[in-house]
């Protein structure tokens, strides 16, 4: 099943980019269309949007998590909102990543699952912890 217009929720930073090429960029995207399961991530160089370069495919960088900062924004409707952020550290980023494709100046467009399960730490870690709701134990202070 791919992804409609009805299906599609987007959480814009209502800028002069997006502004400019937000809704070409949404509009080219159901053009396409998507996975039900699949949320497309978006990042915009900060460029003017004429200099901005193509829609262009990347994978998600590894990148390294320093820290976090929260900001409180307003929305077009007056509404306050909390913008999140991570600082990443130095680290090679890989083939085809988004932050190599941002800094080079592209609308990075990567595919992502909204199940984030490491499956092989999980494979590892079934073998020694219960799992909830299989008649084992779940309880840490004890068993």
């Amino acid at each position: 099943m791919n992804a409609t217009l009805e299906s599609v929720r987007l959480l814009v930073s209502v800028d002069e980019i997006t502004a400019a090429l937000g809704a070409g960029v949404v509009r080219q995207l159901l053009e396409i269309g998507w996975g039900i399961a699949t949320c497309l991530n978006v990042n915009f160089p900060d460029l003017p949007a004429a200099e901005v370069g193509p829609l262009t495919l990347a994978r998600q960088g590894p990148g390294l998590i320093q820290g976090m900062q929260v900001e409180t924004r307003i929305d077009p409707r007056g509404l306050s909102y909390h913008w999140v952020t991570f600082r990443r550290g130095p680290r090679e980023q890989g083939p085809e990543s988004d932050v190599d494709a941002v800094h080079a100046g592209y609308i990075a467009v990567t595919p992502l699952r909204y199940d984030r399960t490491d499956e092989e730490a999980y494979e590892m870690l079934v073998k020694t912890l219960p799992r909830s709701g299989y008649g084992g134990c779940v309880d840490i202070s004890g068993c």
